[in-house]
């Protein structure tokens, strides 16, 4: 019969620790330096929760409290496992900031099933990536939510650059508009949304220019800025691991070239994680944690419009 404290030992939160604990001692023994792992996994199982499953900088300050956690005990090389549809632009740059800040010597971002968009840039600007062969990584161009009649609307800059630079000026010319029509096409566009295209382009662009051109073959570099960046043709664009390596930038196929152990560990934290998300009441956007604790954030529903009420027999009397 088990006890309390039996229960207790075995909930899902002390099963992640314990997991994260072994994890970290395997890959002290491969980088053969003080390792730690810290884990940031948004909800990219739940349906319910995926509008909500996103990296935001609200969310800066709960990771560095992990982050401070791991430097105190002398931790020199810092794992991030990674899960996660995207989120800010600003994060990734961000969390860098914070990591750098702390003096950790190296980082590496292990994905053990997918990182998208933002997820994505923070591995670009990470000392190498960890991950299995199945795993998914994307584009990383940026995407504006403008507000419609119908409701906020997501728009990829580089469509909007493109509708803006070459779609209206070629239909112009293929209709013979001229320059009057032409002018009223522009005036009805909203040019601050195309402003603001540029802008989170521009950024991009010079984050990549910054801390990922040094690293790469000019040829390489221009085949990742494409394929990241600047020649999307849609967002939800698949990118597999190999598709890095063969860039030369620093990738580990966690299926063949690290010890079995460290995958095998991997897949059940991240197994874990997927129950907690499915299985455990309420909606959770965010698990960060670490061997030394964990932090679950949860999100509100989202807010219905008020019904209209329906009159009462007297209320319609009334009327």
């Amino acid at each position: 019969m088990s006890t309390l404290l039996d229960v207790v030992k075995d909930n899902p939160a002390e099963q992640r620790r314990r997991t994260l604990e072994l994890l970290e001692e395997k890959l002290k023994e491969i980088c053969n330096d003080k390792s730690c792992v810290l884990s940031i996994i948004n909800n990219v199982y739940n349906p319910q929760a995926r509008p909500y499953s996103m990296l935001e900088i609200t969310t800066i300050g709960i990771v560095e409290q992990m982050l401070v956690k791991l430097k105190e005990t002398d931790c020199s090389t810092l794992f991030i496992i990674l899960n996660t549809l995207g989120g800010d632009i600003h994060f990734p740059e961000m969390l860098i900031t914070k990591i750098r800040g702390l003096k950790f010597n190296r980082l590496y971002v292990i994905v053990p099933s997918i990182a998208m968009s933002a997820g994505s840039l923070l591995v670009l600007l990470s000392d190498g990536l960890w991950a299995p062969r199945r795993a998914v990584l994307g584009p990383i161009d940026p995407q504006l939510v403008l507000q419609t009649p119908q409701g906020p609307r997501v728009v990829p800059a580089i469509s909007l650059k493109k509708l803006i630079e070459e779609t209206i000026p070629r239909l112009a010319i293929e209709k013979e508009l001229g320059k009057e029509n032409l002018t009223k096409l522009y005036i009805a566009q909203d040019l601050l949304a195309y402003q603001a295209a540029l802008q989170s382009l521009e950024y991009m662009s010079r984050i990549l220019e910054r801390e990922v051109k040094k690293r790469l073959r000019p040829e390489a570099y221009e085949k990742l800025k494409k394929s990241f960046l600047s020649d999307v043709s849609t967002h939800g664009k698949p990118l597999n691991p190999q598709f890095l390596k063969e860039l030369d930038f620093p990738v580990t196929i966690l299926d063949e070239d690290v010890n079995q152990d460290v995958l095998k560990l991997i897949e059940r934290y991240d197994a874990l994680c997927q129950k907690s998300f499915l299985f455990e009441p309420g909606l959770k956007t965010l698990i960060v944690g670490s061997r030394l604790g964990e932090i679950v954030l949860g999100v509100r529903p989202p807010q219905q419009p008020p019904q209209p009420s329906k009159p009462t027999k007297q209320q319609k009397s009334e009327k």
